[in-house]
């Protein structure tokens, strides 16, 4: 049976204002840093071609270089082909001998889970990015005590934790949109690509 909003565990208020304010600092730090590099649109343009938006991989190497991990790892994302046919999460963390948290993600699995057209895929892939990212901002201290393995299970509201960092930052980005629309008196056409 399925439970209701009003049965599921909320998120304490001061948890969330505090993921909020964590997640509004580390994207303040990045507009600092590499506002001239991406407009305020880039997080939703669908006209790349990697894997992973560019400017959530930017987003993303800046916030592990702001917690003093050196790097994300070299490739930023590895991906992972439907390996066995099972069904699974379509993301997940690695941790590197060394270290450096890796994202994995297994693209066929995206396509197999959401089936929708190509754009859609990229948003799916690029919000999975951003969750993976929430947790590693906001669970690092779980994933400095594994060894070089998968990032263990979390817990229900580390679930959700990463869920709200993810969708901060998307929030925060579309306000720079909207903002610089208004400021330019342009209407972009970003807040239809966010959903």
């Amino acid at each position: 049976m399925e439970m209701t909003l009003k049965q599921i565990p909320k998120i304490a208020p001061p948890r969330f204002a505090e993921i909020a304010a964590k997640a509004k600092s580390l994207w303040d730090g990045f507009v600092d840093n590499y506002n001239s590099q991406f407009p305020p649109q880039s997080l939703f343009r669908d006209d790349y071609r990697a894997t992973v938006n560019p400017m959530a991989l930017h987003f993303g190497l800046h916030c592990v270089k702001s917690l003093g991990i050196q790097r994300l790892e070299d490739t930023a994302i590895c991906l992972r082909q439907n390996l066995d046919g099972e069904q699974r999460a379509p993301s997940w963390l690695w941790k590197n001998e060394d270290g450096a948290p890796i994202i994995l993600m297994d693209v066929d699995q995206v396509t197999l889970s959401f089936p929708q057209n190509e754009k859609e895929q990229k948003k799916i892939r690029t919000r999975l990015f951003l969750h993976e990212i929430g947790h590693i901002v906001l669970h690092l201290s779980a994933l400095k005590n594994q060894r070089s393995a998968f990032h263990p299970g979390v817990s229900d509201d580390q679930e959700e934790e990463a869920w709200i960092f993810c969708n901060v930052i998307v929030g925060l980005a579309l306000g720079c949109v909207a903002r610089s629309g208004r400021l330019n008196n342009v209407i972009d056409g970003a807040w239809e690509k966010s959903c």
